[in-house]
């Protein structure tokens, strides 16, 4: 049986009725696609930082912004391309005198029919890489010397570190180096053949590049030995205290005054004693006859320091002085008194 022109139009507007209402049953796409912003977690390696853009009508096509308030009318507008929906532009950074914790980033952008469109979020910036840099000195030199063609750099990765890279001038070969989440990174790398200072250059990153720390180290390599010279000395058993007392001249490049001595007992046919024994000097143990500087003349100088217990069978002293690079210069073996030897306590002054 053929439906009635009134029925049909019934039928059509009933079933018309039951499309509208699934429909509006449905969840909204207007909710994924409402506009939003993110702003980045760090300063990129330009200066700047990074927002992006969701869910933007394509009409828009200019953007201003502001940190901590709206903009207002004395900013200027500037040119922002959507596609699909998505943007992304670059902001300069907040004013950290400001105050504000964590900055607010306010956003507004303009469609083309004059709608404006605001935006607010916050910059919670990424926490920054920790890692502290130092120099491993060679054996008996002092931090910051060095007699080797290489030097030995420790890095301690407190937080975030991943890769870096060391350059040594005036030498241009960068040297690259990984963490591998190792809490410390130590390695040798090669040193200019040069004397004197070196900058050594050290970059380290963090997950993103623009997280990271660099910093300048200054090393002095001295290859050459100090010069001794017009030298005396003598062990002194007449007190309590056996002493080594020596004079002399000493001249180098780069210390005015020995860093450190090392000593070792001998017997009467030649033979050591022991280990020798390596001790850094302290201010009360050398000091300059005149003012210590650096010159080509040397510095005249007096040491005096305490020895350790003499052996009985003890003939004779061997005696280093080092420099601050750990070069070091003999002087001729010093004849020990003929006495009974005892056990001495450490030195306290001069």
């Amino acid at each position: 049986m053929l439906l009635s022109n009134h029925r049909r139009s019934q039928w059509i507007i009933c079933w018309g009725l039951v499309w509208m209402l699934l429909l509006l049953s449905q969840p909204t796409a207007a909710q994924s696609t409402q506009p939003q912003m993110q702003v980045d977690d760090h300063i990129s390696i330009t200066g700047w930082i990074e927002v992006t853009f969701t869910g933007l009508p394509s009409t828009i096509d200019k953007v201003r912004w502001s940190w901590h308030q709206e903009p207002t009318d004395e900013v200027s507008w500037t040119w922002i391309e959507v596609a699909n929906g998505n943007a992304t532009k670059m902001v300069n950074p907040p004013d950290d005198s400001a105050g504000e914790e964590p900055p607010m980033l306010y956003v507004q952008l303009l469609d083309l029919d004059g709608t404006i469109i605001s935006l607010h979020a916050p910059f919670i910036k990424a926490r920054p890489i920790e890692v502290s840099i130092e120099f491993i000195p060679p054996e008996r030199a002092m931090n910051g010397y060095t007699n080797h063609n290489q030097t030995t750099i420790r890095m301690v990765n407190i937080f975030g570190c991943k890769t870096g890279f060391l350059l040594a001038l005036p030498s241009d070969d960068i040297h690259d180096f990984f963490f591998d989440d190792q809490p410390v990174l130590q390695q040798e790398y090669p040193l200019p053949a040069l004397e004197g200072e070196i900058w050594i250059y050290v970059a380290v990153f963090g997950e993103e590049t623009a997280n990271s720390r660099s910093n300048w180290l200054s090393l002095i390599r001295d290859t050459t030995p100090p010069t001794l010279t017009h030298t005396q000395a003598d062990v002194d058993t007449a007190g309590t205290l056996a002493r080594l007392v020596m004079s002399g001249q000493f001249t180098d490049t780069f210390a005015p005054l020995p860093h450190a001595i090392e000593w070792q007992f001998v017997t009467s046919d030649g033979s050591t004693i022991g280990v020798p024994v390596f001790h850094v000097l302290r201010e009360t143990e050398v000091w300059p006859i005149t003012t210590a500087v650096l010159s080509t003349e040397g510095t005249p100088y007096q040491l005096q320091v305490v020895l350790d217990t003499i052996p009985v069978q003890a003939r004779m002293l061997q005696v280093r002085l080092f420099d601050r690079a750990g070069n070091s210069q003999a002087i001729e073996p010093i004849q020990l008194p003929n006495t009974s030897h005892t056990v001495h306590i450490p030195f306290v002054g001069r």
